[in-house]
């Protein structure tokens, strides 16, 4: 009896592991290369794996933003459907010692303009910098409008027109519960 109650318990805790029921739902933790093929390389931008100023795991993902009018990181999204969270959080450490402006844009729709997209800046300051943004404060630019967390097509970490490299390192992207 104690042996079959011990392989229930197993069964269900591998049916529970298998739901969204977490309070968190983990994007991207940049742990093993392969996440490296989930980027979308631009120009001007470079991506490596580093065994620095991880936050979740052993890894983080260094990214070296180079001089240009924008420079972006971009993943493949593994979800689309954010609905049923309440905020898109990551961790950022700045090596260096002044402060950055960063730049976060979603989209719900394919090559939406900038009026109808989520655009909002947030101060890098240096050292290790945890980000959350509320679902409620996610509107687009123009009119106010609601994302829609069901069909999310893009996000994006950026620059604009930087004149020198620099470089940041990302970790822990997640969805909230």
């Amino acid at each position: 009896m104690m042996k079959q109650s011990i392989i229930l318990f197993i069964y269900l805790l591998g049916l529970i592991s298998c739901t969204d029921n977490f309070p968190k739902y983990l994007l991207y933790d940049f742990e093993s290369i392969k996440d490296l093929n989930d980027l979308y390389w631009k120009c001007h931008t470079e991506y490596s794996l580093s065994d620095k100023f991880a936050t979740q795991g052993k890894k983080s993902l260094k990214i070296d933003f180079y001089p240009a009018d924008y420079t972006v990181f971009s993943p493949v999204l593994r979800r689309k459907n954010w609905d049923g969270y309440q905020a898109l959080c990551f961790d950022i450490y700045n090596p260096d010692s002044k402060s950055h402006l960063l730049l976060i844009r979603i989209d719900d729709k394919e090559n939406a303009q900038f009026a109808d997209r989520f655009n909002s800046e947030f101060i890098c300051k240096p050292g290790y910098n945890h980000i959350c943004k509320s679902f409620e404060e996610i509107v687009t630019s123009r009119d106010g409008r609601q994302i829609n967390m069901k069909r999310i097509k893009a996000f994006l970490i950026f620059q604009k027109n930087i004149t020198i490299k620099y470089t940041f390192y990302l970790d822990n992207i997640y969805l909230q519960k």
